[in-house]
């Protein structure tokens, strides 16, 4: 047996997404943590450690053999708005995200609104022309599908 110990900072700062402008009030939590066995074959070899993460640490003894330690980390805004216009400075908006979406979008076309009067039977569309998708899971899988649709 072998003896593994690390600190839940260990867990944080490797899934900490590697972006050029992280948000500097972004929030990391190590949800759950779980030792298998390399290769694993069944779901229930699992060994479940998440009972250590209040601790701050994760120590375990290891048995012989090859074994992977995973830790199942949320991190909350964790991008910011890269030279954005006056006024969008702060986190990046989650585009997966439909109430998000509609609140942007309802604030941008008030203010628009209030300017020139109302956007209805105006305007047909807005165009997107730049997509900041730095540190998005599952990327190359979004991208694939795009090329596909033929976009």
């Amino acid at each position: 047996m072998m003896e593994f110990e690390a600190p839940i900072f260990d867990f944080l700062k490797e899934a900490d997404p590697a972006v050029t402008s992280p948000y500097p009030h972004r929030e990391s939590e190590v949800i759950k943590v779980f030792m298998v066995p390399d290769p694993m074959s069944d779901l229930n070899e699992t060994i479940d450690l998440s009972d250590q993460i209040a601790s701050g640490f994760i120590k375990v003894n290891i048995p012989k053999g090859n074994y992977a330690i995973y830790a199942l980390v949320k991190t909350k805004a964790f991008l910011q708005v890269i030279n954005g216009a006056p006024g969008a400075n702060g986190q990046v908006l989650n585009h997966f995200n439909k109430a998000a979406v509609e609140k942007y979008l309802n604030h941008m076309s008030d203010t628009i609104g209030k300017q020139i009067g109302s956007l209805k039977g105006r305007v047909r569309s807005f165009l997107l022309t730049v997509w900041s998708w730095k540190g998005l899971t599952g990327q190359q899988t979004w991208l694939t599908n795009l090329k596909k649709k033929g976009v």
